[in-house]
Parts: C-alpha cells; sequence; structure tokens
C-alpha cells in the first residue's frame, strides 16, 4: 500500500496496542493491504507492543521429558556406542555427519536408501566404497601427459 491515510494509520497503531495481528489489521484495512505491508509501516512506525497487551495466542506449554545427561568419559563412550549401531541402509534424511552416501538400488524406487557405514577422514564414502570410487590405473603416464598443451606457431588451440 504506497499511501496510509491517516486514518489507516491509526487503526494499525491501535490495533497493535490492543495485541492484533497484522493479518487481523490488514483484513480490517481491506483488500489491496497485506499482512507485509502492516509489518513494514509498524516497523517504520517504530511500534511496540504493550506489556500488559494480551496475546493474539496464549505460547504452547512446553513438555518436560527426561533429560539426556551424559557425565564423564563413560557417557561419551555410551553415547559413541549408540551412533556405532546406527549403521546400515537408511534413507538420506536418516545419514549422520559421517555415515556412507553410496546409493544402494534403484533411488528412484523406494525407499531409496544409502549404505550408511562409517565414512573417516571427511569422505562421503565408507572405505569399501571409496575403493570402487577411486579406481586409478597403475600405468605410469607418459611424460607428454603431464606437459601443457600449446598452440603450435601461436594458431588457436582446438582445446
Amino acid at each position: 500500500m504506497a499511501d496510509w491515510s491517516g486514518a489507516d494509520v491509526k487503526t494499525v497503531k491501535s490495533m497493535w496496542q490492543r495485541g492484533a495481528t497484522a493479518t487481523e489489521i490488514a483484513a480490517a484495512l481491506g483488500p489491496g493491504v497485506t499482512r507485509g505491508a502492516v509489518l513494514g509501516k509498524i516497523h517504520r512506525l517504530g511500534l511496540k507492543r504493550a506489556e500488559d497487551a494480551p496475546k493474539a495466542r496464549p505460547p504452547a506449554a512446553k513438555k518436560e521429558g527426561p533429560k539426556p545427561t551424559l557425565k564423564g568419559v563413560a557417557g561419551i563412550r555410551v553415547a559413541a556406542a549408540a551412533r556405532e549401531e546406527q549403521t546400515g541402509p537408511r534413507p538420506i534424511w536418516a545419514l549422520g555427519p559421517c555415515q556412507c552416501r553410496w546409493p544402494i538400488g534403484n533411488l528412484l524406487d523406494p525407499p531409496g536408501l544409502f549404505c550408511g557405514e562409517a565414512t573417516g577422514d571427511g569422505s562421503s564414502w565408507c572405505a569399501a566404497h571409496a575403493a570402487m570410487v577411486y579406481t586409478g590405473s597403475m600405468r605410469p603416464r607418459p611424460e607428454s601427459a603431464t606437459a601443457p598443451r600449446i598452440a603450435a606457431a601461436g594458431g588457436r588451440s582446438r582445446f
């Protein structure tokens, strides 16, 4: 909304102080006024919520569950053992940072599983799959293969 009338600004200020949401204010101002326009105007006016204004939504109650406690080296060993148990074929979203991302089977067929074995040294694959990826040739390379290609007689190179 490019032009804000005095009545529109007054409506925004009063509704915001009463605890209305930006969506509710936009609906009250009529069609053509978006939630984003209302939020922008509130920001430019520097409006703050009143301390005693009723909340639009009550805060959700937090569930209190058992808190995990790992103390000392024994706790670290338990966590490491639990992490080691989580190997084997898994979907990509269930893989951790140090688990093999080698696809198993056809990824287009559900469930789209990946190896999931432990990796090392920042690799994306376990030792078995890394050996499959990095095959390399055992033949020595000729000297001409390592020298850079230079165009003959100043002409353009094909490469």
